[in-house]
């Protein structure tokens, strides 16, 4: 058994050399496969619903860490709901829901015995309404067996954050109570990021060349992260997510808080604000959950600005793009999957030209002459149909929420020098037109859909059956040693050029681990160019 001291009290993990399964094989014979150590559910921290996160209790028998701590409370993944009737899609649903969900997981190689290892630290998305590390697609065993076999071991580091009204609610009542906006989400990954700092050093990391790494929603709140003033990360991955990707709020407010209030009885006059946080905080975990989910919409949950975090008082997009980040970031690579805004129309439901104004209006404050600049693009013509991805309500999403604030960070980082040291950052942009051949089968109307590039990189190989010879295991191959290798030198493979804003210059991902450069700024240029004028100009008003 593997056992390492951390600063809250000594645990135990394993040796797995068997294929990712849904069970941990902790306690079983040796497997066929090279070594991985593994930590898995480690405290990180503590907390009351909602209320900030604070350090675990500290003990002092070993704790054994072999298996996957519970999910904090939330629906089925949508993710889930898609793909769990694939072959090779590991369902863990059986280690339940809880709010103590607090734990982090270490997967470190087996054979390698050196100290200072990269460190890659793994965030989930999930519209911060689901998601949790245990997911199967999120394991990074085969990635960290492979990375190691070809030379450029990594530790990854993979945690919980609170999701929907457990990790985002914010009220004036919560923020009279606690004395500070919510956020809570945001904070527990402050203190997983914090959690390596500390205790890294202890497997083998090196706390100097950490590599966050997020997908989604998790991009969005690594994006967040980039003027926080602390020594969290060096290095960024961002898959089909930015720092715009959710729209942060200055408004301390849940607009549908007063119909929670009125279902739940507790909207008499004569409550105070800490007799409805404390209704709120009493009530049980899947009331509470049942109760804020009725009158769940997407995009509803956001980041709050907060005076009190220099780095959250005003769009990260306008510091950005004035060269305000942490000095110590030191490269970014960061993209999107072809078809990204299907997912989010699967139902055709943007194709009708008041839902699209509506979204915009609401989302970020449009005028209406800039709503009408942007809808004229997308010619209201779509049904219901079913080849989704063609769909121009379903381009409008991707150019909206992806596209363009890609190449807005792309461009920034590049052109604009830091404040503090007066150099710019090189950027790796890549565009993926590819996805493993099983989720496509019944998807094939969604395109590269969003989310589709995740087992790539993941390097879930049940989903090819193990097939080392098949297409799939060259794509898996081609993304895992780009990623393995921007996390141990800072740039991906010598063949992927540096992002420049005048020639655009990313890597495409085609079929079988094919790649080419191509132009990130000819990718649906109008469109883009469009909206990046009406962003800009509305992201400087706020």
């Amino acid at each position: 058994m593997q056992r390492v001291n951390t600063a809250y009290g000594p645990i135990e993990g394993f040796v797995d050399t068997h294929p990712v399964d849904a069970r941990s094989s902790a306690g079983t014979r040796p497997g066929p496969l090279s070594p991985v150590r593994k930590f898995l559910g480690v405290p990180y921290a503590r907390a009351e619903r909602l209320k900030r996160c604070e350090p675990p209790h500290t003990w002092e028998s070993t704790l054994k860490c072999t298996e996957f701590g519970p999910s904090f409370p939330q629906m089925t993944s949508p993710f889930d709901n898609m793909y769990k009737s694939k072959r090779g899609w590991i369902d863990r649903s059986f280690l339940g829901f809880s709010e103590d969900a607090f734990s982090v997981n270490v997967f470190a190689p087996g054979s390698t015995r050196v100290d200072r290892l990269p460190v890659m630290v793994w965030v989930y998305g999930g519209n911060l309404n689901s998601g949790s590390s245990s997911m199967g697609v999120y394991d990074p065993t085969e990635f960290v067996r492979a990375v190691e076999r070809e030379g450029r071991p990594c530790i990854v580091v993979t945690g919980n954050y609170r999701v929907n009204a457990f990790g985002w609610l914010a009220t004036p009542d919560l923020e009279a109570v606690n004395g500070h906006v919510g956020n809570f989400g945001l904070h527990d990954l402050i203190a997983i990021l914090e959690w390596v700092q500390t205790n890294i050093s202890a497997f083998g990391g090196d706390i100097n060349n950490v590599t966050a790494w997020g997908e989604s929603a998790g991009a969005f709140l690594l994006g967040s992260l980039l003027k926080s003033g602390r020594r969290l990360f060096h290095k960024l991955i961002l898959q089909s997510g930015t720092y715009n990707l959710m729209a942060a709020k200055r408004a301390v407010v849940w607009p549908p808080y007063p119909d929670l209030l009125k279902n739940l009885g507790s909207d008499s006059e004569e409550l105070t604000a800490h007799d409805r946080v404390a209704a709120l905080r009493a009530l049980p975990t899947q009331q509470f959950i049942e109760a804020t989910q009725a009158l769940f919409r997407p995009g509803m949950w956001g980041l709050i600005y907060d005076g009190a975090e220099d780095g959250w008082s005003k769009p990260l997009w306008n510091r950005v793009g004035s060269g305000e980040y942490d000095p110590w970031i030191q490269s970014v690579l960061l993209g999107i999957n072809e078809d990204e805004g299907s997912f989010f129309n699967l139902r055709a439901q943007f194709y009708r030209g008041e839902v699209t104004r509506g979204f915009m209006k609401a989302r970020h404050g449009f005028n209406a002459a800039d709503i009408e600049k942007i809808h004229s693009l997308y010619p209201v013509t779509d049904g219901p149909g079913n080849d989704v991805k063609s769909l121009p309500s379903s381009h409008w999403y991707s150019d909206y929420g992806y596209l363009t604030p890609m190449i807005h960070a792309g461009t920034s980082f590049t052109a604009v020098p830091n404040v503090t040291t007066k150099k710019t950052i090189p950027v790796y942009v890549y565009l993926c037109r590819t996805i493993p051949s099983r989720l496509k089968q019944g998807y094939e109307h969604l395109g590269i859909v969003h989310t589709g590039e995740i087992p790539w990189v993941f390097k879930q190989t049940a989903l090819w059956d193990g097939d080392k010879t098949s297409e799939d295991d060259k794509t898996s191959d081609a993304f895992s040693r780009h990623w393995s290798t921007f996390a141990t030198e800072g740039r991906p493979g010598l063949e992927w050029p540096k992002f420049d804003p005048e020639t655009g210059a990313m890597l495409v991902f085609e079929d079988g681990g094919r790649t080419s450069v191509g132009n990130a700024l000819e990718f649906r240029k109008r469109e883009r160019e469009v909206w990046y004028e009406v962003l800009d100009k509305r992201m400087k008003e706020i």
